[in-house]
């Protein structure tokens, strides 16, 4: 029943998250603790062959939801869209009181875990619920956390994925400057480096919530 609730809630939030899409295009993505200063054009550079070997094995759900609707979806057709380098900092919190669901969160091997979709973002008073169309994505250890990401009404993030092989991470979701077109984005916390992704190729009118599907599938 908790999940039922928190889905209707999370689909409402994803609605007026659409809705404020077609007012609000040009509002501008905010980092928390990432420089916001894009580096120059890099277009010309695609997707690595290891990180899209990685996302067909491991975001196959995230695939699926795009080609669905979007039959000449297609990881070559990614291109990089900026490099640049970012900072982090670790804050001490109670983890007994930061509440989660655990459908929103990847854990991974070295004790980080990243939480898409925490109650703070989508209810900010249990008495009182009001909705929002930013979204904060959080990384936390068993006793420190990190306010990593805020994202304003044209970008979202729908699935992560931790590589073990260092301290990285795959966030995958969307941007919209009118169309939707899907992004990647690739964290390295050893080297602090951020690439994103964009595939151009897809404009799509609009995105159907991918988290309805992933919580009905899981």
């Amino acid at each position: 029943m908790m999940k039922l609730i928190f889905l209707c809630i999370l689909f409402a939030v994803l609605s007026c998250k659409d809705l404020s899409l077609k007012n609000n295009v040009n509002e501008p993505t905010v980092y928390s603790k990432i420089d916001s200063t894009k580096s120059k054009d890099t277009l010309s550079i695609g997707l690595p062959n290891n990180l899209k070997e990685f996302i067909s094995k491991t975001g196959d759900l995230w695939l699926q939801s795009w080609t669905k609707n979007e039959p000449n979806f297609n990881l070559n057709d990614f291109s990089q869209e900026f490099k640049k380098s970012f900072s982090y900092e670790w804050e001490d919190y109670n983890r007994d009181s930061f509440v989660t669901l655990d459908e929103f969160t990847k854990e991974s091997k070295f004790g980080w875990t990243v939480d898409l979709y925490s109650y703070h973002t989508v209810i900010e008073s249990v008495q009182n619920i009001s909705f929002g169309v930013d979204q904060k994505v959080y990384i936390y250890t068993d006793n420190q956390i990190m306010d990593f990401l805020t994202l304003g009404s044209d970008e979202s993030i729908e699935d992560a994925f931790w590589l073990n092989d260092g301290k990285k991470l795959v966030l995958l979701g969307y941007y919209n400057d009118g169309k939707i077109k899907p992004i990647i984005w690739w964290f390295d916390f050893t080297k602090k480096e951020e690439v994103r992704y964009i595939n151009s190729s897809i404009s799509a009118p609009e995105r159907n919530p991918f988290i309805v599907d992933y919580l009905i599938n899981r």
